[in-house]
């Protein structure tokens, strides 16, 4: 079993990121945390936290970016769960032992490897996994700062 797994964030896709962040900051109680245009996704996101963890809303700012064919192939709603490991390597190593499905892992020098979890392997959910260097390992403030940045 791996273990130190953590919530870390929550992505959803949507058609309009603003009123989705509208919504679940009145009816749940999020936190506004900063809105970001993402460019090298097509979309366009605003963040809210929920404690120390992150709810990302997401929508396509261009024709077939992958947001734009997540809604249009399933609709809006959840797009990937991610969580902070320790050792990423280890963790990729079990879960190729028990026979899922892996994409990467994808390193960013200086910030975080991520490992995802084809949905085919997880009931139809994109799963992250997320290993994060210093000092954003330990400091939520400090990811809350590159939001948008490294997704």
């Amino acid at each position: 079993m791996i273990e130190n797994w953590k919530l870390d964030h929550i992505t959803m896709g949507v058609l309009d990121y603003q009123a989705a962040a509208n919504k679940f900051t009145n009816v749940f109680g999020g936190s506004f945390l900063k809105e970001v245009s993402l460019d090298s996704l097509g979309a366009m996101a605003s963040y809210l936290s929920f404690g120390q963890v992150v709810v990302g809303m997401e929508s396509p700012t261009r024709e077939n970016s992958d947001i734009d064919r997540f809604i249009k192939r399933k609709g809006e709603g959840l797009h990937h769960i991610a969580f902070s490991v320790e050792d990423i390597q280890g963790v990729e190593h079990q879960l190729r032992e028990k026979g899922l499905r892996l994409i990467g892992p994808e390193v960013e020098e200086g910030v975080k490897t991520d490992l995802f979890i084809h949905p085919k392997s997880c009931f139809g959910v994109l799963v992250q996994l997320t290993e994060w260097e210093e000092p954003y390992k330990s400091s939520f403030e400090k990811r809350v700062e590159i939001l948008g940045e490294h997704e």
